[in-house]
């Protein structure tokens, strides 16, 4: 049996609170006509405390997709994690409530202040209309001025956003760069009314926000977001369509990531090619994905595996005691890194139960899990694991397997990831 590894790494804290503001009294006139002003107002309120698996998946994984460059392969995507969690340990405080730059440095670094901006923006747009990250999507950089991420919400509304990142000493002060931030969204906001009445923009939306987030060094005030709105058009009528696609590209992305050669990645790619082609890609709802052989995919659970897990997670690392699998990618510091998915999200992407697709939306939340890792016996010897380990650890066909445990944040989009700590002592 291979040696279960209790270590867990636990997040920092459990929660990142948020203040929500609106930026003045003119853009709190213009907002409260959203549909969803009752939300915002009980946002402005209360504030909003953002899991910090959800603050992460944004920070981490928003923009990063399986097929964009620097993110094609296991390596890559190693590399960018391990990045990614140096950045947050060194310069922003977990300070037990939110988030806060360290009063010791001369200024934020200004790329940690935009994805931060992002993750926080991201946060609140959603929590306003019940979406998850599968949700979003970046509009293509053109010639002319657009906001950042287009998304169909709950099937009623295109939303975009543009989101914003600023820090201060006291985020409580409207700095010269917080309003640097307004004036750009206005200026988009402007280019992209001239070019829709030329007719000439491709990215109607029937709601649009802007998200200014301010960082400050203050452990008692909590990262603040500001709201500013940029009017919008469009009558809802495409929301529903854009909102399946988007779920779709999402599913396919990281499927493809998980088990890119698999006749599922092959199978969802050609679907999603044909949806995009449908005015009523709803039209497929029920008609399932099939292998090479004609036959639909099945995910009845394999009698012997540990977990019962289907047949696609073989020679996949598995959660020990749940239907859920992935990879497992290399971090600098040698722990190692898992990035997954839930079996009932692939069975409703094999089946193309389409409308519950487009309503997808689990628990989430952390949770102290042994992983099962699988890797080629090229991949070990890639690997700095200790020799109790590589001693215990067994071989099957041309993979091998051991366990690890860490913490493995579930996300509300149904995939899965977390860090397994390695006793390098061992």
């Amino acid at each position: 049996m291979p040696t279960n590894f209790t270590l867990t790494l636990e997040l920092p804290q459990p929660t990142v609170k948020v203040a929500v503001e609106f930026y003045n009294a003119a853009e709190k006139q213009k907002l409260l006509k959203y549909p969803t002003h009752a939300v915002m107002e009980r946002l402005v309120k209360s504030g909003l405390e953002i899991p910090t698996e959800e603050f992460l998946t944004y920070y981490l994984f928003h923009k990063k997709r399986p097929g964009k460059e620097g993110w094609r392969n296991y390596a890559e995507v190693g590399r960018k994690i391990g990045h990614a969690l140096a950045e947050l340990s060194e310069w922003v405080d977990f300070n037990g409530e939110s988030v806060s730059t360290p009063a010791d440095l001369a200024g934020q670094d200004r790329a940690i202040t935009e994805r931060i901006g992002e993750s926080i923006g991201l946060s609140v747009v959603s929590h306003m209309h019940g979406l998850t990250a599968a949700d979003w999507d970046r509009i293509p950089i053109g010639r002319y001025s657009s906001f950042d991420y287009q998304i169909a919400s709950d099937g009623k509304h295109i939303i975009q956003m543009e989101a914003k990142g600023s820090s201060a000493s006291d985020n409580s002060r409207k700095t010269s760069s917080v309003s640097q931030h307004k004036t750009s969204i206005a200026d988009k906001k402007k280019a992209i009314a001239e070019r829709e009445m030329q007719n000439a923009y491709a990215f109607p939306a029937d709601l649009r926000y802007g998200t200014i987030a301010v960082m400050g060094e203050s452990v008692d005030d909590p990262v603040k977001c500001l709201l500013v709105d940029p009017p919008a058009d469009g009558d809802g009528t495409k929301a529903q369509r854009f909102r399946l696609l988007q779920r779709m590209k999402f599913l396919r992305d990281w499927i493809s990531f998980i088990s890119p050669r698999s006749q599922l990645a092959s199978a969802l790619q050609t679907r999603l090619a044909a949806l995009e082609r449908l005015p009523d890609p709803f039209l497929l709802d029920g008609v399932p994905l099939l292998k090479g052989s004609g036959k639909p995919f099945d995910f009845t659970p394999i009698g012997g595996m540990l977990g019962e897990h289907a047949s696609f997670f073989t020679s996949k690392s598995k959660i020990t005691d749940g239907p859920a699998g992935g990879v497992v990618v290399p971090l600098p510091s040698g722990d190692l890194f898992m990035l997954g998915i839930r079996e009932t999200l692939l069975e409703q992407a094999a089946g193309q139960q389409l409308r519950r697709l487009a309503d997808y939306k689990a628990e989430h939340g952390p949770e102290p899990k042994t992983v099962e890792c699988v890797v080629t016996e090229r991949g070990l010897s890639e690997l700095r694991l200790p020799s109790r380990i590589l001693e215990e650890a067994s071989k099957y066909g041309g993979y091998y397997t051991f366990e690890l445990a860490g913490q493995i944040q579930y996300s509300d989009t149904g995939v899965l990831f977390g860090v397994l700590p390695i006793d390098k002592d061992q």
